[in-house]
């Protein structure tokens, strides 16, 4: 049975758990460390925020703080009154752009291995007031520096698998940098420290937490350059307290974690949802098949308990398939790979991206288990999820979420938009209402509101009008059960589990002066789901373009997962009357 959390607010958690269940292990990890208990992470959680306060010379009264931002906030009020949805508090509205109000916050980014080093990170700041921006590792220095620059960091926070890239983008960013290892791994950082838990203050504090920010992840969008997401400690403590009710997550959980950890999938689903009520974690620092199936049937090294849920995104469960068939397991072996995931695990998700039939289907055959999908987004969290206890389907992505409003919006011939709530118009664009939607992008005004639109109530949902947050995704309703039918938008690809932008790609293509015109597509993949495809137009008469001067181009500008699978030179690219790519007709004519 689900165990609600009792906890008032995010950096209250560990306090909480350890007066609990002091000794319990809250992660487990390769290495040779001892696990991390719930006493020991409220513990140097608390001492490396003392650290993080000196290094920033920044330690606020977080009843003022939380004053300050309030007050900003009824300053810049939306003109809409905050209509009250369901039997919820008022939900405010977006900002234009948040960092007029949480500026005054502190923006720490940290870039660590899934392991202790982060969870301790990422609840220090969260304890001194500040606002938390996780880096993806495997980003280049190009896209780390444009995040670290938007936000306008004050410091940069690295493990020592990283410390290289934290002093080259100190010195390029000018960015603060700190060894998290250094300090957090020292034998005696939370030993016998008297000063490290100082829990005295969370009474008078834990109210006021509420309209601090608390995290910004970068997205990429039609925009070009990714956007940063400003949630709140509401939007994340609304989102645990749903999905663990929704889910049934308890202290009697061992989750397998093999996500990454600066997207919300990785950090809301299977990080604080478990930690939030006490379970233990199996944390692996990158996904690799042959590690998470041995994970999964406990033929792991090391004293782990058994796993019984887990998480991933459509690719991950097809090359965990591929490297099934690979194994040539025997009969019997397959029967006891199936008896043991369906006696020994409870729970097996997916999400980030569509999740084709045939893996559902095959998924089911191997395991036993037909994965429960859900749909979300960076900006919304989860808002649509299969029930735990009921029947799945695959290509369904289920009901609503507590306190969501979900519409489906479609336009008739004269623009207008047409709306209506659960199921009422069988198929449209997704509009979003409730607790957990984000404040705004970053520094980007314009960009927010594109993605806000103004709804009036229908049949006592709200009362009132209200800013519902645009998805871009289509979707058909049936019978209140929602299946996600693709993007509204060809410039987002759907690849791996990550939204990329087509014209961030196109932009750093353009950049090469070989280069005169090119389009970026999604073509569909059955590993990917989509594939990357750069068509490149070479300058005049230039024969000195090649395939791989594209390609390392690209590597060198952009993350791995966004340089495209496959450049295409061609001399012209098909255009319509308005000088446009038709896009969606090139991806449908693209034959693999």
């Amino acid at each position: 049975m689900a165990q609600h959390p009792s906890f008032s607010c995010l950096p209250r958690l560990p306090f909480f758990l350890e007066s609990r269940s002091p000794t319990k292990a809250a992660l487990y990890w390769a290495g040779d460390r001892s696990p991390l208990t719930y006493g020991t992470l409220n513990a140097s959680s608390d001492l490396f925020k003392n650290r993080l306060s000196e290094e920033l010379h920044f330690k606020p009264s977080i009843s003022e703080l939380s004053s300050n931002i309030h007050k900003k906030l009824q300053a810049l009020s939306p003109t809409l009154p905050s209509p009250r949805l369901h039997d919820t508090a008022p939900v405010s509205g977006p900002l234009n752009d948040p960092s007029i109000v949480y500026k005054i916050q502190p923006r720490i980014a940290f870039i660590c291995d899934n392991n202790d080093l982060y969870v301790t990170s990422l609840y220090a700041i969260w304890k001194m007031g500040c606002i938390a921006v996780p880096l993806c590792k495997t980003h280049p220095l190009a896209e780390l520096e444009y995040v670290l620059r938007d936000c306008e960091a004050s410091l940069l926070l690295s493990s020592d698998n990283y410390k290289d890239i934290g002093h080259a983008l100190k010195q390029s960013v000018g960015v603060a940098h700190l060894n998290v290892s250094e300090f957090l791994n020292s034998p005696n950082s939370v030993l016998n420290d008297s000063k490290a838990a100082d829990n005295s203050k969370w009474t008078e504090e834990a109210p006021v937490w509420s309209e601090l920010g608390a995290m910004i992840l970068y997205t990429s969008g039609t925009t070009g350059h990714p956007k940063g997401v400003l949630l709140t400690h509401s939007n994340i403590r609304y989102h645990i307290y749903s999905l663990v009710s929704e889910w049934d997550y308890s202290e009697a959980d061992v989750v397998l974690h093999a996500l990454p950890l600066h997207h919300l999938h990785g950090i809301l689903n299977i990080l604080l949802c478990p930690l939030s009520c006490g379970a233990s974690i199996l944390m692996h620092n990158k996904f690799e098949p042959d590690k998470v199936w041995s994970s999964l049937l406990n033929k792991h090294d090391g004293n782990y308990p058994k796993v019984n849920v887990f998480s991933g995104v459509p690719t991950m469960y097809n090359r965990l398939l591929q490297y099934y068939e690979l194994a040539r397991y025997s009969n019997e072996e397959k029967e006891m790979i199936k008896n043991h995931c369906q006696s020994n695990i409870r729970l097996m998700m997916s999400g980030s991206s569509a999740l084709p039939d045939s893996i559902f289907k095959r998924w089911k055959e191997v395991t036993g288990h037909a994965l429960l999908e859900r749909y979300g987004m960076t900006e919304t969290g989860m808002v649509l999820s299969n029930l735990y206890k009921g029947h799945r389907e695959p290509g369904l992505v289920g009901y609503p979420l507590p306190y969501n409003s979900v519409r489906l919006v479609s336009k008739d011939e004269d623009n207008n938009l047409n709306s209506g709530t659960f199921g009422e118009v069988e198929e449209g664009e997704i509009h979003l209402y409730g607790p957990g939607i984000f404040k705004g992008y970053w520094k980007k005004p314009e960009a927010t509101q594109n993605a806000f639109t103004i709804l009036n109530h229908d049949k006592g949902q709200l009362d009132g009008p209200a800013h519902w947050f645009v998805t871009g995704d289509i979707a058909e309703c049936r019978n209140n059960v929602y299946k996600i039918l693709g993007r509204a938008s060809v410039d987002i690809i759907k690849s791996g589990g990550y939204k990329i932008s087509a014209l961030e790609i196109e932009k750093v293509i353009l950049e090469h002066s070989l280069v005169s015109e090119c389009a970026v597509i999604g073509v569909q993949d059955e590993d990917l789901g989509q594939k990357v495809v750069a068509i490149v137009i070479p300058t005049t008469d230039n024969h000195e373009l090649s395939l791989e001067i594209l390609k390392n181009w690209c590597v060198d500008k952009l993350a791995q997962y966004k340089v495209p699978r496959l450049f295409i030179i061609k001399d012209k690219i098909t255009k319509n009357a308005m000088g446009k790519i038709n896009k969606k007709n090139l991806a449908n004519c693209m034959k693999f």
